[in-house]
């Protein structure tokens, strides 16, 4: 559509340029189309300019020799070509951008194109009334742009990294043109280059403006770019959170109560516990309790001063004869200096939150920090655990520890990288077997005294949230719930639903330390005689998995919307086992399996699950799963994208030494990768010796790795594997990652997608 304007348009604006639709242009012998210039009353054609930079056209002559009440219209075009292909400014229509003039139009309509980048010819195109086929153009103008003024950094590198209480040296910059060089911190301080300056902690923008001198061809361009300084402090790095568990028991009884075992409470056992036992008595006056005691490495006392305003944590478990203790356990401050003994701060209920809610047989944590009536802390160096029993009513109150928990920091270039093993026994009344079933009806053998936890957890615990038949402990909790956490992946623990009557389970674990986003976690399972890869068959329906930070709960996923990883790294094939992940997005320290099932059906066994742990998130972009094969450009960096300055990586390759069978999809149908090859487990990897790769430089949370060889020579039905170790505080983080990718030659215009680690949602 072509409107006619009778009005005075200034421009200040790029617009978009569009072919134009006249081939020919036709002599009118009705119309003129005057002149136009780059300066106001002159007769400027031709002009240099910043790249960038801006013009502005005048009408140096109108349109003219028009006839009476006669109209004239015009654009403007332009060529990149040195005109052998004119293009238009188009309006927001996408037609021509056209101005009227004629007869009673007289004022000049000066037009201003900014952010030129390219040289140009710009002319204006006049024609009559509504016939657009039937003009004229004036001579063209020329626009000659200079070469962007690059400002170089050194290796290309403008962002940096350094730690708390250490200077920033200015880099050496350079420029493409000849150019001065000014550098300005946020509050426009001038700093120069060489320069070193001290930095708070947080992200700082340095600017660095260019301008040209006279010795290029336009003086006075002024190019600005940036440099970003991270400071960090490294003991948020390196901080660490260690738990220092009571050492010393003292056990207390009255009436027809007693404690028993009371020496499991103190043993570093995780599993084992002393038991409250509170006998039926008359009036309901029976109490009975435990006092532990803290103590130093040396085994010296803490004093209360040096405890004061820590927060206590003990693991607690009840077991009933019939009811619920209604409130029966309490705790309270203890403090002693070896000889004399007495309660300090209020007395604390174990109830409230997640705890109104358990039923049944439960093993869980409650945390407090003893304190005043009004809330001041109180110096201690012990807890007393006590349990009142109802009248009528035999009680069980089960202790396994308490402990507090301390700060501390490491140093990566001196970390041995040796983690304290943590090995539980459960007791024996517990039964765990020490044989287990696998889904096909094998045998397996399993450790089941002694045996180690996995890197990142700490201990578990257990219960239910709804009410249940009171039913032995194998019918009415989770069993075996060691065996989720323990270092072998045959064992497992089950959700039990054969009872199947409102039944809501939950297996916490407990992780040694806080999760950080860009983890994600991995929960390894099977259940009898069901495809693992066909997770719509494993009703994960009925299954939450719950994130909390201590006993704040942060967030909470259903398990259907986990994925299943690459099952053969694992050689999980002949078991049928699945390995689900899920990335997070939130710091948390404890991870809640939970069956929420409050139907009467009988499941069966249920689901077993073999082992939750934490590991680290690695996926190209834009894939939804990492059995994927991504081609990726040798010529180009390896990019991994870095959630945090505590996280580092080391790369390498590993070749496939033998596959498995193919996946396939929850209907049946092979998967197939980009190159339409069925996607196979892989059952043996072997890293290949050299072929670590060189960090070259980490810009914008991006750590760039120098890929140096093609490696096609070692890949396996077209593909090999990236091997990417996560390291934080000098020591490797989880398990080994596997990536399958194709090492291709390629064309400058390939970009290698960059290994995502920021725990995305898919």
């Amino acid at each position: 559509m072509i409107r006619t304007a009778h009005l005075l348009l200034i421009l200040f604006i790029s617009f978009a340029v569009k072919s134009n639709t006249h081939t020919a242009e036709k002599k009118v012998f009705a119309i003129n189309p005057g002149t136009i210039s780059f300066a106001e009353n002159s007769s400027l054609t031709s002009i240099d300019i910043c790249h960038g930079g801006s013009i502005t056209i005048y009408e140096d002559q109108a349109v003219s020799g028009l006839g009476l009440f006669q109209t004239a219209n015009y654009y403007y075009e332009i060529s990149y070509d040195n005109g052998l292909t004119w293009s238009y400014y188009e309006n927001e229509e996408g037609d021509p951008y056209e101005f009227g003039d004629g007869l009673f139009q007289t004022d000049p309509n000066p037009l201003t194109l900014e952010n030129i980048t390219n040289n140009m010819l710009i002319k204006r195109y006049a024609y009559v009334g509504n016939s657009p086929d039937n003009g004229i153009s004036t001579a063209p103008l020329s626009v000659n742009v200079q070469q962007e003024n690059k400002i170089l950094f050194q290796n290309d590198i403008n962002a940096y990294a350094i730690a708390l209480d250490e200077t920033f040296t200015i880099p050496t910059i350079t420029t493409s043109l000849p150019a001065t060089i000014e550098i300005f911190d946020a509050e426009g301080n001038s700093l120069s280059q060489g320069s070193s300056i001290s930095l708070n902690e947080g992200s700082h923008t340095l600017t660095v403006i260019a301008t040209t001198t006279t010795a290029a061809t336009v003086s006075g361009c002024t190019n600005t770019a940036y440099m970003q300084v991270v400071v960090y402090d490294m003991a948020d790095c390196n901080k660490r959170t260690k738990k220092i568990y009571a050492t010393q028991a003292d056990s207390w009884t009255s009436g027809a109560s007693w404690v028993s075992n009371e020496q499991n409470a103190v043993n570093n056992n995780r599993a084992n516990y002393a038991s409250l036992n509170g006998g039926v008595v008359i009036l309901g006056i029976g109490t009975v309790g435990i006092d532990l005691y803290f103590t130093k490495e040396n085994g010296t006392l803490y004093s209360p001063q040096e405890l004061k305003g820590k927060r206590v944590t003990i693991k607690l478990g009840e077991q009933y004869s019939g009811l619920k203790v209604a409130g029966g356990l309490t705790v309270v401050g203890r403090q002693t200096d070896g000889t004399n003994k007495s309660n300090v701060g209020k007395t604390f209920g174990v109830k409230g939150g997640v705890l109104d809610l358990l039923k049944g047989d439960n093993v869980f944590q409650f945390s407090f920090s003893p304190a005043s009536l009004n809330g001041t802390p109180v110096g201690f160096n012990g807890v007393r655990i006590q349990l009142g029993s109802l009248l009528g009513v035999a009680d069980i109150a089960t202790v396994f520890y308490a402990y507090i928990e301390e700060d501390y920091t490491i140093n990566p270039t001196t970390n041995t990288c040796i983690e304290e093993e943590i090995r539980v026994t459960p007791p024996a009344s517990l039964l765990y077997p020490d044989e287990q079933t696998t889904i096909d009806g094998d045998t397996v053998i399993i450790e089941n005294t002694n045996f180690l936890l996995n890197e990142f957890t700490e201990d578990v615990s257990w219960g239910n949230k709804t009410a249940v038949i009171n039913a032995a402990t194998s019918l009415s909790s989770v069993v075996h719930p060691y065996y989720a956490v323990d270092d072998n992946y045959e064992s497992y623990a089950i959700f039990n639903t054969v009872v199947g009557v409102l039944n809501q389970q939950f297996l916490l674990t407990h992780l040694r330390q806080t999760a950080r986003p860009g983890d994600q976690v991995q929960i390894t399972i099977s259940y009898p005689n069901i495809n693992v890869l066909n997770l719509s068959l494993l009703q994960l329906g009925n299954f939450k998995v719950v994130y909390y930070l201590d006993d704040t709960k942060v967030g909470e996923e259903y398990m259907e919307e986990f994925r299943v990883l690459d099952i053969g790294l694992l050689d999980f094939e002949n078991n049928k086992k699945a390995v689900i992940t899920k990335p997070v997005t939130i710091p948390f320290n404890r991870i809640e399996i939970q069956q929420f099932n409050t139907v009467s059906v009988n499941l069966g066994q249920g689901l077993r699950i073999h082992d939750v742990r934490i590991r680290p998130m690695m996926l190209f972009e834009g894939q939804k799963d990492p059995k994927e094969v991504t081609s990726i450009c040798a010529a180009d960096y390896l990019k991994i994208k870095q959630p945090d300055h505590c996280t580092t990586y080391e790369v390498s390759f590993a070749k496939v030494l033998q596959f498995g069978g193919s996946f396939t999809d929850a209907d049946g149908n092979i998967l197939v990768d980009e190159n339409n090859q069925p996607i196979k487990s892989i059952l043996e990897v072997e890293d290949i010796p050299e072929s670590a790769l060189t960090l070259s430089h980490a810009e914008n949370n991006i750590m760039y790795f120098s890929l140096e060889r093609l490696y096609q020579n070692l890949e396996n039905e077209g593909i090999i594997l990236v091997k990417i170790q996560t390291k934080r505080q000098g020591c490797d983080y989880g398990d080994p990652e596997y990536l399958r990718v194709r090492l291709i030659n390629c064309k400058n215009a390939i970009v290698n997608p960059v290994i995502n680690t920021e725990g995305i949602k898919n």
